[in-house]
């Protein structure tokens, strides 16, 4: 199946980025569910979601558990927190070691990113997985990343070097007022509110009390110190470079003392009788599957037909039309090659979970 794209149209103009423009071809492939029956739906998600594809699974799984009013048994709660966390460490990793040295001039250390990524498999005992993100945090330190990380430190490490390369070179005449961050909800909360009609339209353009969000790593780091100083020096792009890192970091230590739990990386609800509500913490934010099954008020087996299915990604909230990436770039005065990398870099800092393209208009 496709996956679609996101394209960015910038309307440079003069000496500044006029518009913002963003449009997205990925499908409602949650609709594929429907008719299916419950059984079905945790064979086919791999087939359709291969990117965070144990988030996905394990998002499935849980709304299904909720539907039938059934909490997810501890001991496979336990394991999927856990690769839910491989899973994530690997993704931050290859943005971090490898697409945005890339971005910025740097070389890239493939035999390193190889290295971690065969060590951070996901399907791993705990005992591995925790010796695993041991060996992570003691790099972490040697690289510089230590949770209060300086950010003037003049460490040649590569991720201080992309740190101080990511300089913005655009010019704003006025403050500008990004989205609120996408706030951490249960799942019980998440279920007032999302829509029972139109939730296409809700799954591309997701929206909390009418707003857009952001998400991603800088919904929990945003107050951090490093995070907060970056900002305070206008460098939007840097803090979400950074927000990765110290994400890295956070999701490791509780990897290392087996204290997933205190993440609440995973939650779930039964909204209605016959209807589950699942978030995941992934990489790049908050992922949700909503499902209901037929017959809602009787008994409920893998042979229940999927009466509705909604899959709301991360990457609907980071790239929605009136979202961030706009808010962040409309009227910034810059020369044109200047906008088009700024907008790449931004691009990457929010992080789709497809292709994209960034065009001029």
């Amino acid at each position: 199946m496709d996956a679609g794209r996101v394209e960015v149209l910038v309307n440079w103009q003069t000496d500044a980025i006029k518009t913002v423009s963003i449009t997205s071809s990925r499908p409602v492939a949650a609709q594929l569910f429907i008719g299916k029956t419950a059984a079905q739906v945790p064979v086919l998600v791999p087939m359709l979601f291969s990117l965070c594809g144990r988030a996905q699974l394990l998002a499935a799984q849980a709304a299904l558990k909720a539907a039938r009013g059934e909490p997810l048994p501890s001991a496979i709660r336990q394991q999927a927190e856990r690769e839910v966390t491989l899973e994530a460490l690997r993704e931050h990793l290859w943005r971090l070691l490898q697409d945005w040295p890339m971005r910025v001039g740097l070389a890239v250390d493939r035999e390193g990113f190889a290295r971690w990524f065969r060590l951070l498999a996901p399907n791993q005992a705990a005992e591995t997985a925790r010796a695993t993100a041991q060996e992570l945090l003691a790099w972490l330190s040697e690289i510089g990343i230590t949770g209060s990380a300086d950010i003037n430190d003049a460490a040649p490490s590569l991720a201080m070097q992309i740190l101080h390369a990511l300089n913005d070179t655009c010019a704003r005449g006025t403050a500008t007022i990004l989205p609120d961050y996408l706030p951490k909800l249960s799942a019980d909360e998440w279920a007032s509110h999302l829509p029972t009609d139109h939730q296409n339209d809700f799954s591309r353009m997701p929206v909390l009390q009418g707003q857009p969000h952001e998400a991603g790593a800088m919904t929990r780091h945003a107050w951090s110190a490093p995070i907060q100083a970056l900002r305070a020096e206008g460098r939007e792009v840097a803090a979400r470079y950074m927000a990765r890192w110290l994400d890295v970091r956070l999701l490791a230590e509780a990897l290392a003392k087996d204290n997933l739990a205190s993440l609440e990386l995973l939650d779930s609800a039964q909204d209605i009788q016959g209807r589950g509500v699942a978030c995941v913490d992934t990489a790049r934010g908050m992922l949700m599957h909503r499902v209901a099954l037929e017959g809602a008020g009787e008994d409920v087996s893998d042979t229940t037909t999927v009466s509705e299915y909604l899959v709301v990604a991360p990457t609907e909230w980071n790239f929605h039309p009136h979202g961030t990436l706009p808010a962040a770039l409309q009227g910034l005065k810059c020369e044109q090659a200047d906008a088009l990398e700024l907008v790449r870099r931004w691009v990457l800092a929010l992080d789709p979970c497809v292709a994209h393209e960034v065009k001029l208009a």
